[in-house]
């Protein structure tokens, strides 16, 4: 089985989302959004070599992440990111009606609508699953300490 087809599955708002990587040049076309516009709002998360757990985050520290988005960006360009982080290259499955299928805007509308910050928790799954190894280098070299083991 090669690494594209294994899938890590989330739970996120009370549904499982089954997310795989990105096929290796759709990453690379992908990382100009997700550096630019995806990874201000997950600055602070980022904890050495691995992404911290969402569920123990101070709103404090998701609230500043949010500022750093928007400062640069509008919101086309957010929602044209998570589009294509969540939507376009059917990168997540879910169990929609008892059926499989990949997530569409549609589902994401229905699951997430008065709940919109999930769809930055899923869009930060989606990011570990496809970028942890450049946060961890990039945690490494922009001066952050690297704890020894």
């Amino acid at each position: 089985m090669s690494k594209y087809d294994e899938t890590k599955e989330y739970k996120v708002g009370g549904h499982s989302y089954f997310v795989k990587p990105f096929r290796a040049m759709t990453a690379v076309r992908l990382s100009a959004d997700v550096l630019k516009i995806i990874t201000p709002f997950f600055d602070g998360f980022v904890q050495g070599d691995n992404l911290s757990d969402l569920k123990n985050l101070d709103l404090s520290v998701i609230v500043d992440g949010l500022e750093k988005c928007l400062a640069d960006t509008d919101g086309k360009q957010i929602e044209d990111a998570l589009e294509k982080l969540l939507i376009r290259h059917d990168n997540i499955a879910v169990d929609y009606d008892g059926q499989t299928q990949y997530l569409t805007e549609e589902i994401l509308d229905e699951w997430m609508a008065g709940d919109i910050e999930n769809i930055f928790v899923l869009a930060f799954y989606v990011v570990k699953e496809n970028y942890q190894g450049f946060f961890a280098r990039f945690s490494t070299q922009s001066g952050k300490a690297k704890a020894d083991k």
